[in-house]
């Protein structure tokens, strides 16, 4: 099976670090793999850079169309993500000509200042191949917000955008999505979400609904995630052994949908109960220091990570911490919680995105109704009360869930028997 992922880089961060993850699974099953970047960071051979300074180029007049937007128009709401129509000077045929061979199946991730869904579609037809999209976040199916808040336009066409400030119902929100409708309607398209959540947005949008939809949850690699003995990775990070520690973070800490100010607010419902039971409890925090540190309860200790530029500082905080908290209040995922699970370590989190399927009370943590700051704060003090058999138990359900559902080769057998249907499908039309 030969297969082509597209993907605007391959940075070993969020979404991009998925889809690394994706293409190195299917290659340890066996298929022909390639993935196709705009920008490389990696000295990996089967990824390919198809045109960094195209990319660039495309990424500086995406950033000139958002000072537009936020200094001589009305601007609009940072929260929302919301992409202009932006330009990408990468063609079909630049990408057909850094592959060996045409492609059976076209995965399409985070292709945002790649390839528009026009290129997609040329592609696609250019090779015959079928496509899928393997969804990140909302912004394939929307006029352009990457996480739609309490909005539900993308239902209805976009249009009267509340991320563009604006009350016309043929605004650019509308417009993109029309673009991206022309494009997409007859294209031989199968849809792929990393959660349950994300794909009931899709089922329910009206740009995707009409496709067909699928459900595989994002890998995390078992043999690098891993439990281990908690002392060892504190040693690792200079973490002394004799508190609870409880690890948090996010690239950007400020960023209004990661929750702090709710985690902060739990974190100060917490501190009577601590204080009754004199428990100690280290913060061990990944982001910046300045961002945060007059927001904590001075009743804790914090260690600083920084932000994490590598997996080995990441497994480590996992396996150092009695739980990850994780207060996204809009959110895909978090992969985090995929990956803090497969470490053993039970997650404390509100109830969206990926919380709901892996997240389950007294067994791999505690999942609380959104913004309830009082029950989180309960939630991750169970955790810090219980007993030693009780953590035990709770860390080898946390492994055993993650295993069962996002292990490497459950990925990659799920995505192979994929290609097969849809190529088959392609081929019986």
């Amino acid at each position: 099976m030969k297969v082509c992922i597209l993907n605007s880089s391959d940075g070993r961060y969020g979404g991009f670090s998925a889809v690394v993850r994706l293409h190195e699974n299917l290659l340890r099953c066996g298929c022909d793999s390639t993935m196709l970047v705009a920008k490389k960071q990696s000295n990996n051979d089967t990824i390919v850079e198809v045109s960094r300074w195209k990319y660039n180029l495309s990424r500086l007049i995406t950033r000139l169309t958002h000072h537009y937007r936020m200094f001589f128009r009305k601007g609009y709401k940072e929260e929302y993500y919301f992409d202009p129509y932006g330009k990408t000077f990468v063609t079909a045929k630049n990408i057909l000509d850094k592959l060996n061979q045409k492609p059976d199946v076209i995965v399409a991730n985070w292709i945002n200042g790649f390839i528009t869904v026009q290129q997609l579609k040329e592609l696609s037809e250019l090779t015959g191949a079928p496509v899928i999209w393997y969804l990140l976040d909302m912004s394939p199916f929307t006029g352009g917000c990457h996480f739609s808040w309490s909005c539900l336009g993308y239902q209805y066409k976009c249009g009267s955008c509340p991320a563009l400030i604006s009350s016309n119902v043929s605004d650019a929100s509308h417009q993109l999505w029309l673009y991206k409708e022309k494009y997409t309607k007859d294209l031989d398209l199968t849809v792929v979400s990393g959660t349950q959540w994300l794909k009931d947005q899709s089922v329910s949008s009206s740009l995707f609904g009409h496709k067909k939809q699928h459900k595989i949850m994002l890998s995390v690699n078992e043999e690098v995630f891993k439990p281990v003995e908690k002392s060892k990775a504190r040693s690792l990070l200079g973490i002394n052994d004799d508190a609870k520690v409880l690890f948090f973070g996010a690239k950007s800490i400020a960023e209004k949908r990661k929750g702090m100010e709710y985690l902060f607010k739990a974190l100060d419902a917490l501190v009577p109960l601590l204080m009754n039971k004199r428990i100690n409890v280290l913060l061990l925090i990944a982001g910046n220091e300045v961002d945060i540190d007059p927001k904590i309860n001075d009743y804790y200790q914090k260690h600083y990570l920084g932000y994490i530029h590598n997996d080995e500082m990441l497994v480590a905080a996992y396996q150092s911490s009695n739980a990850y908290l994780s207060p996204s209040i809009e959110d895909s995922g978090p992969m985090m919680i995929n990956e803090s699970m497969m470490c053993g370590t039970p997650v404390v989190a509100f109830n969206i995105g990926v919380s709901n399927e892996l997240v389950i009370n007294k067994e791999t943590g505690y999942k609380v109704n959104l913004f309830d700051c009082e029950e989180f704060s309960k939630g991750i003090y169970e955790i810090l009360i219980a007993g030693e058999y009780e953590e035990k138990l709770m860390s080898d359900n946390c492994r055993s869930m993650a295993m069962e559902f996002c292990s490497r080769k459950v990925q990659a057998d799920a995505f192979i028997s994929l290609f097969e249907d849809v190529v088959q499908g392609n081929k019986s039309e």
